[in-house]
């Protein structure tokens, strides 16, 4: 097995995707013979972590004195997008809460493409406004990139991610 970070540094943020850390459920052995005091944060990333993995990802790896953040990135974005600031705000399993510095997300309309406002609404999520690390083609295919994820919508970079927004997160 491959040295994880957690077997031979003092590793202070570990960051993993859920489907990994279900892998750990039925072999806890991986996280719990080694000195962890180290963590401070843990992170999730590649999908939503649900409820239960992230008590557990909590309890066993964080011995619950770390902060879990939940994050929103793709490879066309080129960093992390939406993010909650741990030990600042609160987080919610499943949820990457609020935008990173700069980045200006919105929710549209499936049907109509319109913007949803407010709070308690669900839709596909967009990037209003460029970032510094946003691609500015794929792979030379620059005619489908451009048509697959910025001229869908006159105003942003398309992600293709259903999301909603509640009253503490978007």
């Amino acid at each position: 097995m491959a040295d994880v970070g957690w077997i031979t540094d003092d590793i202070q943020i570990y960051c993993v995707r859920p489907s990994r850390q279900r892998s750990h459920y039925h072999g806890a052995h991986h996280v719990e013979n080694h000195d962890l005091s180290s963590l401070c944060v843990l992170s999730s990333v590649g999908e939503p972590i649900d409820p239960e993995a992230s008590n557990w990802y909590n309890e066993r790896v964080g011995k619950t004195q770390c902060a879990i953040a939940d994050t929103f990135w793709q490879t066309e974005t080129g960093s992390i997008v939406i993010t909650p600031f741990p030990g600042v705000i609160e987080t919610l399993p499943g949820s990457a809460i609020i935008p990173f510095f700069g980045i200006e997300p919105a929710i549209l309309d499936p049907v109509t493409g319109n913007e949803l406002e407010g709070n308690n609404v669900e839709g596909v999520l967009v990037l209003k406004t460029p970032w510094p690390s946003i691609a500015r083609t794929v792979c030379k295919e620059h005619k489908s990139y451009l048509g697959t994820c910025m001229n869908v919508c006159h105003f942003a970079f398309l992600t293709l991610f259903h999301t909603s927004r509640g009253p503490s997160c978007i």
